[in-house]
């Protein structure tokens, strides 16, 4: 009996806990020496024939003698491998011999009186596994036994009728303002860039450039939906008020930069192709998991649901998860409480050294629950025609290897969905620390997924490191991950470099494309659709800098340094000097002198001398001077539009005043004319001579804005050059 017992308690954790190919592979391993047998087949045949092991049993045992003599035969049927009828066989071996021992040996003449077909000398009756003890035998025995010793009630019961095998539990499986008033702020901000209203004409400029970016580039309109929206829509000759409707829409941009490119790509015609390549794939999958990981779903509900969103992608990571899911389906154990989880490292690993084999059964196992599955994915950097399930028959070793990393990766994403879970409630209270925990459960989510492709290079781990998928796919979604975490965190500097860095090569894929279609036809609209999509990343960045600078500013102050900023340039008068060519939106502050008359009478005409500060249109020509070639010098055309020379004056004086005394309307600084200007060689300075319509204001004082009647001036101007944007430049 005891024996018995030990041997029950021995097979416990099997029946109980374990299913599949850990299971079968610790079965096959464990009684290997019975498998061994050469009077197996002999046995097979006397317990059909004489006991309760019947046909199908014999089948199922004879299936596993198949299957030992190759593993990877390609006509195995895995759904009628069922090893557990070696533990019957072995159980009832064991159970047989057990009940053979506790018939003494004074007391077997009893068993020839029952059935003289046994042995006639006991010591082949005890040691022979071939003679069976049958019920029928076992009845008559006990029945003769009592006979004779009727008072002994303890040994009468040690060989008890109807003993039955042990049989495994069937287990149900479970799925696991700003500032108040920052209209006001940014309006007086700007007054003090160039002085008052060249400060708004800066910012109007930098708009209309803005806009004229986003017009013409699909990606930047469909990751800047709203604010692209709000430059169309809003009136071009005021300047944006950037008011609380502006932060939103550069607030909800911002956070939604790897949504809308995902949403470009999934609708727009031209990105078709992209659709297909694994990178943007990958891209998708890491918007994915921060939309998964973040409900009240069990992680085994997660990665699920994650195979049935991309499984029609039919991509090699697609393919590999599936065999991910049969590994995961095969280290499973479950308890009659119906939790489940996965076997330890040290078991695994334990497993694999009790015998030599144990890497060639479970490799095997795995290998037959899906052979299609495993000779349908192709393995980069190899010959085409090996396919995993080649590569796995002849490196099991190497492949039991990486599926003990899969149960390290699992642990660890076990224990960041542990750590999600239990911060869930710092949601609302200490969003930072809630945060971490998403972006460790999303990294590891992704690392489970990395796994799946490295996988892949199992019999060639170098081959991984140099692949193009860990060299340009990966960084993708890594950095799709890090982009979407620093949105949430509304940490929009990192922000923008994440999302520069998740679509610089996908944009780049577009690019490649476009310039196969330009070798086969010299189209000027491809090159014109590849010069925008080049300058793509370039413009994202600039525009989604400003966006980001005006969310973070904190005073006027840092407004009107973000203004400073994102006008053009300090030296930008350079392009003036050295291109053939340019169209610029341009200032020029400075001292005038000349000759100035109204036209109604000789008491209105007068020589005057004051501060000018026109903005207007001008053509430039580099390198020249009125048609003759001057190095270094430049000569243009100016046509001024307005000019703020007052507001100009009174803000180089008080430039730290809380604003003018009394409101400047544009028709106060409207002042058009015509000039034509020297830059002079290679410094900022200008010399300009031509006539203007003057401005009505003249003057701003601490009390008042002084107002003159228009007149028009003659003469020159010493002056500044400011170009405020390029327009055009020529490079030829």
């Amino acid at each position: 009996m005891i024996k018995y017992l030990t041997l029950i308690f021995f097979l416990f954790p099997f029946f109980l806990f374990s299913q599949d190919a850990f299971y079968e592979t610790n079965i096959i391993i464990q009684y290997e020496d019975l498998l061994e047998r050469n009077d197996l087949p002999i046995l097979l045949e006397i317990y059909e024939e004489r006991t309760a092991f019947d046909s199908t049993q014999k089948v199922d045992v004879e299936q596993v003698l198949q299957f030992i003599e190759n593993p990877f035969r390609e006509d195995f049927d895995y759904d009628d491998f069922r090893p557990s009828s070696l533990v019957d066989l072995k159980v009832f071996i064991s159970l047989n011999t057990s009940e053979k021992e506790e018939i003494e040996e004074y007391d077997y003449h009893l068993i020839l009186e029952c059935d003289d077909s046994f042995p006639e000398e006991y010591d082949t009756f005890i040691n022979d596994e071939k003679v069976i003890l049958t019920a029928l035998v076992k009845n008559c025995f006990k029945e003769k036994y009592d006979e004779i010793y009727p008072s002994d009630e303890e040994l009468a019961q040690t060989v008890s009728p109807g003993m039955t095998l042990p049989s495994s539990g069937s287990s149900t499986e479970s799925g696991s303002v700003l500032p108040n008033n920052l209209t006001t702020q940014i309006i007086d901000a700007t007054s003090q860039f160039l002085v008052d209203r060249v400060k708004e004409e800066l910012l109007l400029a930098f708009f209309d450039r803005f806009l004229s970016q986003v017009d013409q580039s699909t990606e930047l309109t469909a990751l800047m939906p709203n604010t692209y929206f709000l430059l169309k829509n809003n009136d071009v000759f005021k300047v944006p008020s950037m008011g609380e409707v502006w932060m939103t829409a550069f607030e909800e941009d911002l956070n939604s930069i790897p949504q809308n490119f995902n949403l470009m790509v999934q609708s727009h015609p031209d990105y078709m192709d992209l659709k297909k390549k694994p990178e943007l794939q990958l891209f998708m999958m890491a918007g994915f998991i921060y939309d998964q990981i973040q409900d009240e779903a069990k992680l085994q509900t997660i990665i699920e649901s994650f195979y049935e969103e991309f499984k029609e992608t039919d991509s090699q990571l697609i393919q590999m998860l599936g065999v991910v899911g049969l590994l995961r389906e095969n280290l499973i154990k479950r308890s009659y409480d119906y939790t489940e989880e996965l076997v330890s490292i040290d078991n695994f690993r334990n497993l694999l050294e009790e015998n030599e084999d144990a890497s060639l059964y479970f490799s095997a196992l795995i290998y037959q629950q899906d052979r299609p599955l495993f000779n349908r994915i192709k393995i980069p950097n190899l010959s085409s025609e090996l396919v995993l399930g080649d590569l796995i028959k002849i490196n099991f070793v190497d492949f039991t290897k990486m599926t003990g990393k899969f149960l390290t990766n699992m642990k660890k994403l076990k224990t960041s969905k542990s750590n999600f879970d239990n911060k869930k409630y710092l949601k609302d209270e200490q969003k930072e620390k809630y945060q971490e925990s998403v972006l460790e459960f999303a990294s590891s989510f992704f690392e489970f997924l990395d796994y799946s492709i490295e996988l892949a290079y199992f019999s060639n781990p170098e081959s991984y490191f140099t692949s193009s998928y860990f060299k340009m796919y990966r960084p993708v979604a890594q950095n799709a991950i890090q982009a979407i975490d620093a949105g949430q965190k509304k940490d929009y500097g990192p922000l923008m470099i994440y999302s520069m860095k998740m679509m610089e090569p996908l944009v780049q894929v577009r690019i490649d494309y476009l310039e196969k279609k330009l070798e086969e036809s010299d189209d000027k609209k491809i090159k014109k659709e590849i010069k925008i999509l080049q300058g793509v990343v370039k413009n994202f960045m600039y525009y989604g800098g400003f966006m980001v600078d005006v969310l973070s500013a904190n005073s006027t102050n840092d407004i009107k340094g973000i203004i400073n900023k994102y006008a053009a340039p300090v030296g930008s008068y350079r392009v003036k000097r050295q291109s053939p060519f340019s169209v610029s939106l341009s200032s020029y502050p400075g001292l005038y002198g000349g000759w100035e008359t109204t036209y109604d009478g000789s008491d209105s005409e007068s020589f005057v001398t004051g501060v000018t500060a026109p903005i207007g249109l001008s053509l430039n020509w580099g390198n020249s001077f009125y048609g003759i070639k001057a190095k270094g010098h430049s000569f243009s055309l100016y046509a001024p539009i307005i000019d703020i020379g007052a507001a100009f004056s009174y803000r180089w004086s008080n430039s730290e005043g809380e604003g003018f005394p009394e409101e400047i309307k544009w028709q106060q600084i409207i002042s058009p004319g015509m000039h034509v200007v020297w830059g002079i060689g290679n410094t900022p300075m200008a010399l300009m001579i031509g006539a203007q319509y003057t401005p009505l204001l003249r003057k701003i004082t601490d009390q008042n804005n002084e107002l003159q009647p228009n007149a028009w001036r003659f003469g020159a101007t010493i002056a500044v050059d400011i170009p405020i944007f390029h327009f055009y430049r020529s490079n030829k």
